[in-house]
């Protein structure tokens, strides 16, 4: 018998080991409304609503859901949300231009689009048959308490769970397909090579898609938001990319914290030499 690889494996395990403990910590200052504190259980139960308000907007199995957002507990959420009930994320470099944001959007097909509040006047003229403002505009429609999602009938894991676009630095962006299987044993792999584990007391992860941004295409934003979260719910474990995180003082990678506590930084993790 062989069970299919499924990166709601992950959210569902957290739901049912880990239900009570907080699982996110939503930025408090941002343009959308904050959800603040989620425990993993109110994690899973975002994810089961916005599965289910695609359902109701008639989004089918394979349908592409684009989103261009800040790091967010609406963008993680969408990760679980939107894979893991058999549709195709598009995370889009929020850096990136209307024109190279309109070329990923027409060109992965997508049949929704979320935006960030912060970047809705940017990315005006950018559009979808399905186009949300991440913020309460977005969860009055997509998040459906009130209904179970349909279930994803003969799930595969080699189904397509996302498609990550390049920046585009010597031509157009060109989209990478990542399966399930590839992010599943993507994520065993680095948390085995991070040493993550439940005695932690958090993780933070920052720029989970892209790397450092092009100044000639940058829009007008500011830096990436979650450095107060970090630095408040004392993270233990942070990942990034090389571009984000200075060079750590010392040679085992720690680095002392604004409240004097450690924090160990991963980059650009690889699979530990055996």
């Amino acid at each position: 018998m062989k069970i299919p690889f499924n990166v709601l494996d992950f959210l569902d395990r957290a739901e049912h080991v880990y239900g009570d403990r907080i699982g996110v910590v939503d930025e408090p200052d941002q343009p959308a409304d904050s959800w603040g504190q989620l425990t993993w259980r109110q994690v899973a139960e975002h994810a089961r609503a916005m599965a289910a308000g695609l359902d109701a907007l008639g989004v089918g199995r394979g349908e592409r859901v684009a989103i261009v957002s800040h790091n967010s507990a609406r963008l993680l959420v969408a990760l679980f949300g939107v894979s893991g009930y058999g549709r195709v994320v598009v995370p889009i470099n929020f850096r990136l231009n209307a024109d190279e944001v309109r070329y990923i959007v027409e060109q992965s097909g997508a049949s929704v689009l979320l935006v960030d509040l912060e970047l809705d006047d940017v990315l005006a003229d950018v559009d979808a048959p399905h186009r949300f403002v991440l913020g309460r505009e977005s969860d009055e429609t997509l998040l459906r308490f009130d209904r179970q999602p349909n279930p994803w009938i003969d799930p595969s894991e080699d189904a397509v769970a996302s498609i990550n676009y390049t920046s585009g630095t010597t031509a157009r962006p060109k989209g990478v397909e990542l399966t399930h299987r590839n992010l599943y044993v993507n994520a065993l792999t680095f948390g085995w090579h991070a040493g993550v584990s439940d005695r932690g007391a958090s993780t933070a992860r920052a720029s989970p898609s892209w790397a450092a941004p092009r100044p000639s295409s940058a829009p007008s934003s500011p830096p990436p938001r979650g450095g107060r979260v970090r630095r408040r719910e004392g993270a233990t474990s942070a990942s990034s990319s090389a571009a984000r995180l200075p060079p750590p003082p010392s040679s085992n990678g720690s680095r002392p914290s604004s409240d004097g506590s450690s924090c160990r930084s991963t980059v650009s993790p690889r699979p530990p030499r055996c």
